[in-house]
């Protein structure tokens, strides 16, 4: 879990991540099975105490992402509509028939 200062800065972590797998996969881990990743992200206001670790927070806009994440795909990014609408562009995302937590979902997948 990793709270951004913006939307745009979320997407791009995630897809550095993601994108990143093929060299990770091919020249760094040694295990058999090739890591994938499932990333869901949202956005709003969450009530931030810096006393917290970020793991025993508990926040609806923090569930909402984490559901995102749970229903994406290997190598998929979902991201709620409220989300994208925050961003300049569509950074190939696309909507999907999907509802997550009472909002649209629009999708990202590793070409």
């Amino acid at each position: 879990m990793i709270c951004f200062p913006t939307v745009k800065d979320a997407v791009k972590a995630a897809k550095r991540v993601i994108k990143g797998l093929v060299d990770f996969n091919s020249k760094v881990k040694s295990i058999q099975r090739d890591f994938t990743v499932r990333t869901g992200i949202n956005s709003g206001s969450i009530l931030f105490d810096e006393t917290v670790r970020m793991e025993e927070m508990s926040d609806r806009t923090i569930d909402i992402a984490g559901h995102m994440q749970k229903y994406a795909g290997p190598d998929t990014i979902y991201i709620s509509k409220p989300s994208m609408e925050a961003l300049d562009g569509d950074y190939g995302f696309t909507a999907i028939d999907k509802n997550i937590d009472g909002r649209e979902v629009y999708a990202w997948r590793k070409n």
